[in-house]
């Protein structure tokens, strides 16, 4: 019987961390994490490129589902959290316009 994988990834503020759980055997298959950095504003506050965040993602579901452990068509749902309270100002073409505000 095949096993019933589950993705998990967390995209929080000083990176993306992901997992796949084994629904059958209850323990971690693989994991990945990929950080990405802070800019400092003049007056001391955080920003980030937004980009930043769905290159960590791809990178981290790219390291995920080529692990040899894994089997993408055992994959059977993904679960995906992030960070709040950040603001991404987007133009009339939904394109980042500058680094988000943490």
């Amino acid at each position: 019987m095949a096993d019933h994988l589950y993705i998990g990834i967390d995209s929080g503020t000083q990176g993306t961390k992901g997992v796949v759980l084994s629904g059958q055997r209850a323990e971690f298959m693989a994991e990945s994490y990929h950080g990405y950095g802070l800019i400092e504003n003049e007056r001391g506050g955080r920003e980030q490129d937004p980009e930043s965040w769905i290159e960590a993602c791809t990178k981290v579901l790219t390291d995920l589902l080529c692990d040899p452990s894994v089997r993408t068509s055992d994959v059977k749902a993904i679960g995906v959290s992030g960070q709040q309270h950040g603001m991404v100002p987007l133009d009339d073409k939904d394109r980042v316009i500058r680094p988000d505000k943490l």
